[in-house]
């Protein structure tokens, strides 16, 4: 047994198996992987690991522009206390067939240990949030500013490489009747919600804390959301709201 221990924690890190718990699955090169794939194929989240203190991390596919075609695939890892994101490595990509970089996936595994991020794959869930005895709610506007015109290729707005957006967000407590507003401003065009202005959310199985989900550099055509860029994520706490 002592033996098992001293090669896991050669592994991942010694300080990442003292904080294991019972319910707690370690990353691997083979979950991350199948992570990846399941996540490209729609058959499982994007979002696929939590720490316990306020990380998140996520599978992201950056497009490249037509007419490329081209995706890129990176594993992320976003703070979701200060919003940023603090590990980010391209593991694949998809152009006609799909392909993993198997010492990049195997590389962002043992970083996600040492970030004390742990394999928790979540599905995307819609507003309100239902706690034991309470109930948030959010509304978000979505306020473009523009730096010059913005245009794809001269056919259409946005491509994500110039204008900003102001975003506000109120946080509601329903039942304590406690608001809290929120304003950021993203760097280019982006847009929270889906196509039918449904504002989403991924909760962490450690903390009352959520993901709060919106696409940067893309823009609306008529009721659909175009996409051009990453996807993009602010941390919520819900016992006290967005910092």
């Amino acid at each position: 047994m002592r033996l098992r221990l001293f090669a896991c924690a050669c592994c991942i890190g010694l300080g990442s198996i003292l904080a294991l718990g019972a319910d707690d699955v370690v990353i691997t090169t083979t979950n991350l992987a199948a992570a990846i794939e399941n996540s490209r194929s729609g058959a499982g989240p994007d979002v696929i690991g939590w720490s316990k203190k306020g990380r998140m991390a996520c599978v992201d596919y950056v497009q490249a522009p037509e007419p490329d075609g081209r995706a890129d695939v990176y594993v992320r890892v976003v703070d979701l206390i200060t919003d940023s994101v603090v590990y980010s490595r391209q593991c694949g990509r998809s152009d006609n067939g799909f392909t993993l970089n198997d010492s990049a996936v195997r590389a962002a595994a043992a970083q996600l240990n040492r970030l004390g991020v742990f394999y928790a794959p979540t599905v995307k869930q819609r507003f309100p949030v239902l706690l034991e005895d309470e109930v948030v709610t959010l509304t978000v506007s979505e306020e473009p500013i523009a730096e010059e015109e913005i245009r794809v290729r001269g056919t259409g707005p946005g491509d994500g490489s110039a204008g900003k957006t102001k975003l506000t967000l109120a946080w509601t407590k329903e039942r304590a009747k406690m608001t809290k507003r929120f304003v950021t401003t993203l760097t280019g065009p982006c847009v929270i919600g889906d196509e039918e202005g449904v504002v989403s959310y991924y909760r962490s199985p450690y903390e009352n804390r959520i993901a709060v989900a919106y696409h940067a550099g893309a823009y609306r055509q008529g009721d659909t959301i175009v996409n051009r860029g990453d996807n993009g994520f602010i941390g919520c706490n819900l016992g006290v709201g967005f910092k």
